[in-house]
């Protein structure tokens, strides 16, 4: 091994010059070698006596050297630098903070580039913990209960990667948030579905003796998986239906609507999205399906059975709804929040959207009647809400009856019951059935059915490469 006369490290035989400060070191022929003794000074023992003069031992030892041959006054040299080095106490190198400071002052030498902190709450500030919602019994006498989820995970690595929240549409590529600078510039991102999942329930309600309500969820999975990657996706249909008839007549209604719904766009939706003349005539031919078995029945005036219908389309980010009658639609995100998405038809809201005020247009013992409802009147008559929407976040769907949604019981207990159920961990049939169960103790004067469709969205890497 070569000792280094600065910094005294100890080099491979191989090397020139030492790999810590960089000096010269002897070279491999003996005879060419010029050994510098440096100036030793007189070290303290441990016990405080004083050595004897190092310069002075090797003095004397290189005059006796200087008498020999060459080659072995040539080692004798060598062995006396170890020697004397030896009995030096060893310099203490941080080789890693002598490294770390190179690297300061050669990173001190360069224009210094600018790197954006990316900080624990710059990942999802808006998204809280989703915590699981119990393991709380259904309720008595929950007479349907489904559930349908369906997730990308099934074609992923078992091990499941933190939960990802896209609770934004776009990205801003100006200024700052607050900012005089209206013209900031913003990037629409592009997405895609990556989680799908579904659940209903029904009660009868504490004051009915059969329930008239009824519930379809149906949900299709693709996936596929090759050199090129794994892919997702899915088309899901969800229908709600809240009959009337007394017996043998609004729960018959609210069946055949499902089934003629499920038949329609099983035989129709085959490639395309269903478009808005689709869906209004897969209305009318549900419509007219009730319509003929009352003249078939020869029913009369309040004998006559019907149905109220919330219907939802959902294929990769589009997404279409359709109602008819006072059952609703709810979406809830973390953006937005909940909106209700439907407008009941029925006689105090029509009177409300004459401009009479909302406590004398429902002060009235009329103003809960339906003005639209399938099945008493041919399709004529007839006359859907549809809507659209193409989701740029995680979002929630909730289909309701009225048992459900009287009394402003959802806008009321939004972020307890509702909000919850946007996070991937909840359990999303127990959430139902807790809202279910909820309008039971609250109320319970009608049937209460409930279909929740939890969506989740990404950015569509394909699309932006």
């Amino acid at each position: 091994m070569l000792i280094c006369s600065q910094c005294r490290f100890e080099n491979p035989p191989s090397n020139r010059f030492c790999q810590v400060c960089g000096s010269s070191l002897p070279g491999d022929d003996a005879s060419d070698a010029q050994v510098v003794l440096p100036s030793v000074p007189a070290v303290s023992s441990v016990d405080g006596q004083q050595n004897e003069d190092l310069s002075q031992v090797i003095a004397n030892e290189s005059a006796i050297a200087s008498e020999q041959p060459d080659a072995v006054a040539a080692e004798a040299e060598q062995s006396l630098v170890m020697d004397a080095f030896a009995t030096i106490p060893p310099v203490q190198v941080d080789y890693h903070q002598s490294l770390k400071n190179q690297l300061d002052e050669a990173s001190a030498a360069q224009d210094p580039i600018g790197i954006a902190d990316v900080s624990q709450e710059s990942l999802d500030p808006m998204t809280p913990s989703s915590p699981n919602l119990g393991d709380k019994a259904i309720p008595d006498g929950l007479a349907v209960a489904a559930v349908s989820n369906s997730d990308a995970d099934a074609v992923a690595t078992p091990s499941d990667p933190p939960e990802e929240s896209w609770d934004e549409s776009t990205v801003w590529t100006g200024s700052d948030e607050g900012s005089d600078d209206d013209d900031s510039p913003t990037v629409v991102l592009p997405m895609q579905l990556a989680r799908l999942d579904s659940a209903g329930a029904s009660h009868v309600g504490r004051q009915r003796d059969h329930n008239e309500d009824n519930f379809n969820i149906q949900t299709e999975i693709f996936t596929t998986s090759g050199l090129a990657g794994q892919s997702f996706s899915a088309k899901g249909l969800y229908i709600l239906c809240d009959g009337m008839g007394g017996h043998s007549g609004g729960e018959v209604a609210s069946a055949m609507v499902v089934e003629e719904l499920k038949r329609y766009f099983a035989e129709h939706w085959q490639e395309e999205f269903p478009s808005e003349e689709m869906i209004r005539a897969a209305i009318a031919s549900a419509n007219q399906a009730v319509y003929d078995a009352n003249e078939s029945d020869e029913r009369l005036g309040n004998g006559r059975m019907g149905t109220t219908l919330v219907l939802v389309l959902i294929e990769g980010t589009q997404v279409a709804f359709a109602h008819v009658g006072d059952s609703r639609l709810y979406t809830y995100s973390r953006r937005q929040g909940l909106i209700q998405r439907t407008v009941d038809h029925e006689v105090g809201q029509l009177e409300v959207m004459r401009g009479v005020d909302p406590e004398i247009a429902y002060g009235r013992p009329e103003s809960y009647q339906l003005t639209q409802a399938l099945g008493p009147k041919d399709s004529d008559y007839i006359n859907p809400g549809l809507e659209s929407m193409d989701l740029q976040e995680d979002t929630l769907f909730l289909l309701c009856s009225d048992g459900l949604s009287d009394y402003s019981l959802v806008e009321d207990h939004a972020e307890e019951k509702v909000a919850p159920l946007l996070g991937s961990k909840a359990v999303l049939d127990q959430g139902v059935s807790d809202l279910v169960h909820l309008a039971n103790e609250l109320s319970g004067h009608d049937n209460i059915t409930a279909v929740a469709i939890r969506v989740k969205v990404r950015p569509d890497s394909k699309a932006l490469a």
